[in-house]
């Protein structure tokens, strides 16, 4: 039901010293109005977020004074508002030159690879999926756009990591790690040299580290020295082997280098 544990957790009563019950059931009810498939009705939100109908009217009215959310006076059933809307559409906006120059390597390398082409940003815990390119098949990966992905499980987070300095990796592996598939590898040892790896191939490599169904490779695209961008191709795993992918490296890291001429004229 819920996508957000942080969210499930603080509604639950397990919050940490900085969370704030109201924002959370506020944000937990613009989650659910975004991921309902149209609009929906207070009673349903009030079903799966567990708020009672008071709690949940109040939220909602704040969030439509708002626009965040807009209720419809006829149905009164309620979908995102306006607010809602621009927000999500910032980060395309943002990134818009990246994608252009982006796309058409995107669509070369899922033909010659009949697997998902990816195109991602570094975003403050992760790296965010700005483009997704899926091939014609029936079987290929989930829709990531939108979403922001771990540094460590992720091809194109061990990229991001690769470019840490000793100190910010030292500091980002400090931490402890979730283990995300019995594949993930979260011993501090293994992924720095995992990270070294990448440093020298110029591009990193999951087997099914993130989602146990799912490999992939990514390698950066890179601005006056700095990864503005990681290109990254994925699929199953049964299908898209590590055999396929190294194989597939040379013609990723050419398109990235690419994307970089054309940024740069």
């Amino acid at each position: 039901m819920y996508k957000n544990e942080q969210l499930k957790a603080n509604l639950t009563g397990k919050k940490d010293s900085f969370s704030v019950q109201a924002v959370d059931r506020a944000l937990l009810l613009l989650r659910l109005v975004g991921e309902s498939n149209g609009p929906v009705l207070i009673g349903q939100l009030c079903s799966r977020s567990g708020l009672n109908r008071t709690t949940a009217f109040r939220l909602l009215s704040t969030l439509e004074q708002n626009r965040f959310v807009e209720r419809n006076p006829v149905t009164k059933e309620y979908d995102l508002g306006i607010a809602a809307i621009t927000l999500c559409m910032e980060p395309q906006r943002r990134y818009a030159p990246l994608v252009r120059q982006s796309v058409p390597e995107m669509q070369h390398l899922m033909e010659l690879s009949q697997e998902t082409a990816m195109l991602s940003v570094p975003y403050s815990s992760g790296t965010l999926i700005i483009s997704q390119i899926d091939p014609p098949q029936s079987v290929r990966l989930r829709d990531y756009v939108n979403r922001v992905t771990a540094i460590h499980g992720t091809s194109n987070g061990k990229v991001l990591a690769s470019f840490y300095t000793p100190a910010q990796l030292d500091q980002f592996l400090s931490q402890s790690l979730p283990a995300f598939t019995e594949c993930t590898i979260i011993d501090p040892a293994a992924i720095r040299l995992e990270i070294e790896k990448v440093r020298r191939l110029g591009y990193g490599m999951v087997v099914g580290e993130y989602s146990i169904e799912e490999n992939a490779i990514s390698a950066p695209i890179l601005y006056q020295g700095a990864p503005i961008g990681f290109l990254g191709v994925g699929g199953p795993r049964l299908r898209f082997t590590a055999e396929r992918m190294e194989a597939l490296a040379p013609d990723l890291c050419s398109a990235c280098r690419r994307i970089e001429a054309t940024l740069n004229e």
